[in-house]
């Protein structure tokens, strides 16, 4: 398996990120936000206007 490469847009990512969690360790690592909101059935705040 590949190495994970730390994320190059984390401070721009930071900058517009809807979470108001800014203590959690996936807060502006997009990516890893979605696969672990994913895991618990529920969408990052970046993506609830999305739902129906």
């Amino acid at each position: 398996m590949a190495e994970r490469q730390p994320c190059t847009n984390v401070e721009s990512n930071n900058q517009v990120c809807d979470c108001a969690n800014r203590d959690c360790a996936n807060h502006g690592i997009c990516c890893r936000c979605v696969l672990s909101h994913k895991g618990k059935d529920h969408l990052p705040a970046c993506l609830r206007h999305f739902e129906k």
